[in-house]
């Protein structure tokens, strides 16, 4: 999500509308910039179920089971989710319609499992025993090098300390070689921004299945994949909406994807200006109904 820094837009007067990000919203006081928010991208922790140990569910369990508020929240008692960034219950973030309606309205929210810390040791243990492993694999965690979310990060690594005893490295990369990465497969968590290319619950469900070229957990279920087929053969909004759900409460119960806090796009317009309609998922603004007004 690289935009352009705000204090650059404000300067150029020849802006009349643009895409900034959080941490710049702060400098529109006092100004003539009025702006739109839309919830639509989630960042959350991505497993690589073919790794060795991450491929059972109570193991990925008890490691989310660790990612508590307590963790998320620094020593100063402040949140530890990036400024301007809303905690995420969700994988769909709460700007996807289904036709023309909000699909968390209609499907309802908090699908995110919530796990006793407390408990994830014992559990991590008997994952590991019932699959003749002697102990946890070595864990990479890779994420973007930005300085907060390395913080998270390590704030939630102390909480894996401590309640499994478990050390993971992490792994700081660019954007860009963190999504080569993923392509590839050549890691075991990772955490990442799941933000859908179209207005649509499908466009994230879809890269979870089987056959998607690029599915970035590696998720092979034939149950998953029934049904989001069964969500793609859009009959009524009923039938595609439990469907639907379903699938995503899949992901939740599986802990393919867990979610922990939504991004928020902020779209600025001068104003003077009325009328343009922007769409977050594929970044493109439409200025038909775009007029000045005095």
């Amino acid at each position: 999500s690289a935009h352009p820094d705000f204090s650059q837009v404000l300067e150029n007067e020849t802006v009349e509308s643009a895409v900034i990000e959080t941490q710049n919203i702060a400098k529109l006081e006092g100004t003539d910039y009025k702006y739109t928010t839309v919830t639509d991208t989630t960042w959350g922790f991505l497993f690589n179920v073919q790794k060795p140990a991450l491929e059972l569910p109570a193991i990925r369990r008890a490691l989310m089971a660790c990612v508590t508020d307590e963790a998320c929240t620094g020593s100063d008692g402040k949140s530890l989710i990036p400024y301007g960034f809303e905690t995420a219950n969700d994988i769909i973030p709460p700007s996807t319609h289904i036709n023309g309606q909000l699909y968390r309205e209609l499907a309802g929210g908090g699908f995110r499992e919530t796990f006793n810390p407390e408990t994830a040791r014992s559990g991590m243990n008997k994952a590991l025993a019932d699959a003749e492993l002697r102990r946890m694999p070595n864990i990479t965690l890779i994420c973007p090098e930005d300085e907060q979310i390395i913080t998270l990060m390590q704030s939630i690594m102390r909480s894996w300390q401590t309640y499994l005893y478990v050390y993971v490295n992490i792994e700081p990369l660019d954007m860009n070689t963190l999504q080569y990465r993923i392509n590839l497969g050549n890691y075991q968590i990772a955490f990442y921004p799941i933000a859908p290319s179209k207005d649509d619950p499908l466009n994230t469900l879809n890269r979870f299945t089987s056959d998607y070229p690029s599915n970035p957990a590696f998720l092979n279920h034939p149950a998953y994949d029934k049904l989001v087929e069964k969500a793609s053969a859009r009959s009524n909004t009923e039938d595609v909406l439990a469907a639907m759900a379903a699938a995503e409460k899949y992901l939740n119960t599986y802990v393919i994807f867990y979610p922990v806090y939504y991004e928020v796009t902020y779209f600025v317009m001068r104003s003077t200006v009325t009328g343009i309609y922007f769409s977050p998922f594929d970044g493109a603004a439409d200025f038909v109904n775009c007029k000045f007004v005095e």
